[in-house]
Formats: structure tokens, sequence, C-alpha cells
């Protein structure tokens, strides 16, 4: 070994030592971010133990600490967590009652049979999106604040009733100044703030979990939430669903009998997303073994060949 080798770092070692550097400095940010949202960090856990999780909350120091400060553990409660159907259950309802990001995050995790045993996935497929609608006068300041100018001026009419209200956007029926009957999905007003907080703790929450729990990093739990954190945000993005559907929307315009909803661009934005309204009926009325059941079939079987061998580009979330 020379003596420039002694004083000089192969680059594997300044790779390796940026790489733990970058990683602290992540530490250090996830911790900030718990530090300045600690009431919905203390929730989370208070939520955990409120349904039987204490055992899991007092595996961790600062989730122990907490667990122990603001919340008493029922042990009917932790009994019910020991049973793998009930604590499905607990589970389950531990996600809905923390809000949009944890059901989405649950939704996520329905599908990993490879992570979750059945009694889980069962449970989380049971995860519904509904919320409680936004007041139209917050919606009503998004949109005109999207699109730059008056509700008005926009849309001949505008129902102040939602037709839907998920946890993470909300639409309702409009009327363009053409007559063009049209829906219009608006992002929720305040959700990102609270998703990126959410996601800050789970990054934190994923990295505890790793350090508590040697056998989870075969399952590489940061790289979930990571990958979840990515789909989530872009999810928030309507610009870039209005571009897909666009796309979708001309792949699908030579099978005929099926028809794929028009974007309105003048009318969308990062947070509003103006669409052709389609009054439709669900599969499940149409009675098994009709001309219209097979017609159906046909067109269903046409379009997802399409999507998959011939387009690249596919439907990931059909409703019947």
């Amino acid at each position: 070994m020379t003596s420039n080798e002694l004083r000089r770092p192969s680059a594997e070692m300044v790779t390796g030592a940026e790489g733990d550097l970058a990683r602290q400095a992540e530490d250090e940010r996830m911790v900030t971010a718990a530090r300045a949202d600690f009431s919905r960090f203390k929730k989370i856990v208070g939520v955990l133990t409120h349904h039987g999780f204490h055992q899991f909350v007092g595996r961790r120091g600062v989730l122990r600490f907490l667990g122990r400060a603001f919340i008493k553990p029922d042990d009917e409660e932790m009994q019910a967590v020991a049973q793998p159907e009930r604590a499905a259950i607990r589970f389950r309802k531990v996600l809905e009652e923390l809000g949009p990001t944890f059901i989405k995050l649950g939704q996520v995790l329905s599908t990993r049979a490879d992570l979750l045993p059945p009694q889980f996935i069962h449970e989380l497929e049971k995860l519904q999106d509904d919320a409680a609608a936004v007041p139209f006068e917050a919606i009503k300041e998004t949109v005109e604040r999207q699109l730059g100018r008056k509700l008005r001026e926009a849309y001949r009419s505008f129902d102040e009733e939602p037709l839907a209200a998920a946890s993470m956007a909300q639409v309702h029926r409009a009327v363009t100044h053409s007559g063009r009957d049209v829906v219009v999905k608006v992002i929720r007003p305040g959700i990102e703030d609270m998703m990126k907080a959410d996601l800050d703790l789970l990054h934190l929450v994923a990295r505890l979990l790793e350090a508590t729990f040697a056998e989870l990093e075969l399952y590489a739990a940061g790289e979930l939430v990571q990958t979840f954190d990515v789909a989530l945000k872009r999810e928030l993005d309507l610009t870039e669903e209005a571009t897909v559907l666009q796309e979708f929307r001309e792949n699908m315009a030579p099978i005929k009998g099926l028809a794929v909803p028009e974007v309105f661009p003048e009318l969308s934005g990062p947070r509003v997303l103006t669409l052709e309204f389609f009054d439709g009926k669900k599969l499940s009325t149409v009675e098994k073994g009709t001309e219209t059941a097979r017609k159906l079939v046909s067109v269903g079987l046409e379009a997802t060949f399409k999507q998959i061998f011939q387009d690249g580009l596919f439907h990931g979330d059909p409703h019947p």
C-alpha cells in the first residue's frame, strides 16, 4: 500500500460516506418534520394504541414515550390484536381514522399479498375512499384561483352540491357556456400540506420499523413508502391526469361501443379537471347471458388487449 493510498480515500469510501451523510440528513429532515407537526405524530401513536397496538408502540423509544404519555392502553383492545382476524379489522380502523394518506396506503397494501397475511388483505380491500364534502365556498375559491377567472365566467352553471366526495378530491356537475354537460374534479383544499406531513411521518416510521424489526429489511419498508410517496404526489397533479386521459381517449377511439370522456384543457389546471359528463350504469345491472352482456364482454376484451399489447397505456383503476 502506497503513501498516497493511505492518505486518499477510495471512490467506494467517498460514495459510502456521501450515502451515510445523505441518509443522516434525510433522517434529520424527517425528525424535524415530526417535531413540526408533533400533534399529528402524537395522534398516530394514540390511534395505534387505542386500537390495541400498544405492544408495537412500546418496541421503540420515542413511540413508547408518546404512547405512555398520552394514551392508556385498553387490555381488551390489546387482547383483540393478538388474534389475526381481529387485528386485521382494527388495523383497517386505524387507517380509516388517520385519514386520506393512510387510507390510500391501505389500498396499496391490499394488493401486496407478499407482505401481508390473507386476513389483512381481505380487510384492507374494504377501505372506502368516501369523505365529507368540502364547503362550496372553498371549492369555488380553488376553481377560480386555478382557472384565473370567476366561476360564472368559466361555467354557465355549477352545482354547489357535489356529485361525489372522496378523500383527495370531490366532483361537481356543471354546464359550459357552449352548453356541454361536464363534471369538475377539484383537489380538496389543504390536502397537499396534510399529505406531505403524513408522508414525512411515514418515512420516519418506516425507518423506525426497519430498525426495530430486523425481518422487515427483507420487505424494504422504506422503499415501499418511497414508491407510495411518488405515486401519491402524482395523483395530486390533475395536469398529468388530463394528459394521460387525452392519450387514452385517442387510443380507444377505434373501438366501437367504447366512449372515453373528453377533457376540457381550457377549464383544467393542476388542481382542477373538467371532463365530459357520462351518465353510466354499473355492469352489475346488466343481465348475464344477454346480447348486451356479450357485447360488453367483447368490447371490454378488445379494449384490454389493445391497452396492454398495443398501446402500453392501460387503465389501472376500472370501476364496474
